[in-house]
């Protein structure tokens, strides 16, 4: 739910700024909120498809993790061309305090969250429950990177070269 909020949040500033890096922030957290769910609705199907046999059920939820991989493998490559593109492109991008706020506030839930998480799924050594982690990690990274972002375009000073500093 508050990933979707933040896709609205993102949607919206992106359209009000005309800003290509806060719809691609929006695309990337509703991918992620995708895949997410492929992963929930992949891991009951493993267990109805195992029945009772112990095997299987690892097997198939093998099978869910490797897939959550390769898509996380995919949409982090994508992200990493978005990334490039604004650097090199060397156009602010344009933010407001609000969205600083709002971006600083949701990147500390996240960290907090994903670190919890994943330390709890290293105790769980269910594949679904650490792609389902993995995936959270890969979001507060992600929302830190934005946080960055948003935080040189808000704050930074209007006279200098913010290239190396966004490229950093």
């Amino acid at each position: 739910v508050i990933n979707i909020g933040f896709v609205i949040f993102n949607s919206v500033f992106a359209i009000m700024l005309h800003s290509v890096w806060y719809g691609a922030m929006a695309g990337y957290y509703l991918l992620l909120s995708a895949i997410r769910g492929s992963v929930v609705v992949g891991g009951r199907k493993a267990t109805r498809r195992a029945g009772g046999d112990e095997t299987a059920l690892l097997v198939n939820k093998l099978k869910v993790y490797r897939n959550c991989g390769v898509s996380l493998f995919i949409l982090e490559v994508a992200m990493a061309v978005a990334v490039s593109l604004m650097v090199l492109s060397r156009r602010p991008t344009q933010s407001t305090e609000i969205m600083a706020i709002t971006s600083a506030a949701y990147t500390f839930v996240k960290m907090t969250a994903s670190i919890v998480n994943l330390v709890k799924a290293k105790r769980i050594k269910d594949p679904v429950v650490q792609s389902i982690r993995n995936i959270g990690l890969a979001e507060a990274t992600v929302s830190m990177l934005s946080l960055c972002t948003v935080l040189i375009a808000t704050f930074g000073k209007e006279d200098t070269d913010m290239f190396a500093m966004k490229a950093v």
